[in-house]
């Protein structure tokens, strides 16, 4: 005979999950007594149709649509002009760079790149505010920079493009405006390595150098996707590639080779997006099967987690800038939200059509400060028993402290744990507590006094009805459930 044992999760576990919570240890949440409201983020999300939806989670509904629909209109990146984010630019397949206002919900301007055609398309722009430039990159390679003029009363106005560099290589993969270097912009591409330009000097400031050749002493091939800034050590940079590989650079060497190059998955997808956590230490990498792979940077790149439900390419990652939250999209047509401290799936949003993007709006979200329940004053104000006859009969209304219990608050997703003393009410519910002498539950007339039982228990005497004493314990029960 064969038996079969199926461990029961115990109930120490964070979430709903399986008996291995005990065995693999969940990172802490940020911050102590403080519960993050993920129900009041919005997103803006943009499709292959050529929409721009604004999300509320809250809802899980789309609150406002931006733009027309038509063929070749894809909508490719979506960047925040103003502090306020009502203008925002969109760059869309049709090679248009274009400027709207969610307020008005209408245009302000649009800029179509003359020089780009249907086999040499603008991938990628970034946009930098300090110096009121727009730098979008080529398939062929070809960077350029577009300069423009913003003003509430005159208006949206483009000025000239101007190509900087030229960049050999098959085809650019991707421009990337790293945080913590905002002057630089980052080209990656295939057949050629890193390289990055500065953008108020219009010229090349480094570029990267392959590794050795291998074994047969062939080129090793270079394919690189995206990268992303180390937030402490700035000079480091992490590049993922189409061959499921993490370099990491040194850019204070001109011409540097990767220090280190860690191949994650052999027979998986290749790596299309990278995204860094806002403590440093977590590297989420996406790749074209629907995989969001979590990394230590810390740990040798070692690999802590995945990010499931996802199926298909996922065409986007993004953090939020101040909450330990995480959005992909992709062509399943799902806006997920991940929390990045458990790597749990928050909220999922289907919008029928195949995204490309997104962008969290940077709001100030209020945060609720959570305060430990104590039982004990709980009860009495439940009651209406005053402070007056509590320091009366200190003898009945015993705490019994030293006993400690493990709170878990839980609203939405956000779980906050703490440990507080609370005092047992256990003895005032069997002595029966009255309420200041005018509870319904005692008859009319009982005796009050105290007096030692056979015991030697404090207790009070007068006959009690069953409904007084069910009612006390029912509500024990309420308490006990909270907890």
């Amino acid at each position: 005979f064969f038996f079969l044992m199926i461990r029961r999760p115990p109930r120490s576990t964070q979430s709903r999950s399986s008996a291995a919570s005990d065995v693999y240890k969940r990172q802490e949440y940020m911050g102590k007594n403080i519960l993050i409201t993920w129900r009041k983020m919005r997103l803006i999300v943009g499709d292959d149709t050529g929409l721009i939806k604004q999300i509320n989670l809250e809802e899980g509904k789309v609150i406002g649509k931006y733009g027309t629909q038509e063929k070749n209109a894809n909508i490719i990146q979506i960047h925040f002009l103003t502090q306020d984010q009502k203008v925002f630019l969109y760059l869309q397949k049709n090679n248009t760079i274009n400027v709207y206002d969610s307020e008005i919900n209408d245009l302000l301007g649009q800029y179509t790149v003359h020089e780009a055609s249907a086999e040499d398309p603008v991938v990628s722009f970034e946009l930098y505010q300090e110096c009121s430039k727009i730098a979008f990159v080529q398939r062929s390679g070809k960077f350029s920079l577009l300069s423009y003029k913003f003003d509430e009363d005159e208006g949206f106005v483009f000025g000239e493009a101007k190509v900087v560099h030229q960049v050999k290589c098959e085809f650019v993969s991707r421009l990337r405006k790293c945080v913590g270097d905002e002057d630089s912009a980052f080209i990656l591409c295939r057949g050629s390595t890193v390289t990055r330009i500065s953008v108020s000097k219009e010229k090349e400031t480094w570029k990267s150098k392959n590794v050795s050749n291998d074994e047969l002493d062939l080129q090793v091939p270079i394919y690189d996707m995206d990268c992303c800034l180390d937030k402490e050590k700035k000079h480091l940079l992490y590049v993922c590639t189409g061959y499921q590989k993490v370099r990491i650079y040194d850019t204070r060497n001109p011409r540097s080779k990767p220090i280190q190059d860690i191949l994650l998955d052999k027979e998986g997808s290749p790596f299309n997006n990278m995204s860094l956590s806002q403590c440093g230490s977590l590297l989420f990498v996406s790749n074209l099967k629907g995989d969001v792979l979590v990394l230590n940077t810390k740990k040798n790149m070692h690999q802590e987690g995945k990010l499931k439900g996802n199926s298909g390419t996922v065409k986007d990652i993004v953090l939020h800038k101040s909450q330990p939250y995480i959005a992909t999209v992709g062509l399943d047509r799902f806006l997920r939200i991940y929390n990045t401290n458990d790597c749990q799936l928050v909220k999922r949003v289907f919008l029928k059509q195949k995204l490309n993007c997104c962008q969290f709006y940077d709001e100030e979200l209020e945060e609720e400060k959570l305060k430990p329940i104590n039982l004990e004053q709980e009860y009495l104000q439940t009651r209406n028993i005053t402070k007056e006859f509590v320091k009366e009969n200190r003898n009945v209304v015993s705490s019994a402290k030293g006993n400690k219990v493990r709170l878990v608050y839980q609203k939405g997703i956000g779980e906050v744990k703490q440990e507080d003393q609370y005092s047992q009410i256990d003895t005032k519910v069997e002595e029966g507590l009255e309420d200041n002498g005018e509870d319904d539950d005692f008859e009319d007339g009982e005796s009050h006094t105290k007096s030692k039982n056979g015991n030697g228990k404090d207790s009070l005497l007068g006959q009690r009805k069953k409904r007084g004493v069910n009612s006390k314990l029912a509500l024990l029960r309420k308490m006990r459930k909270r907890v």
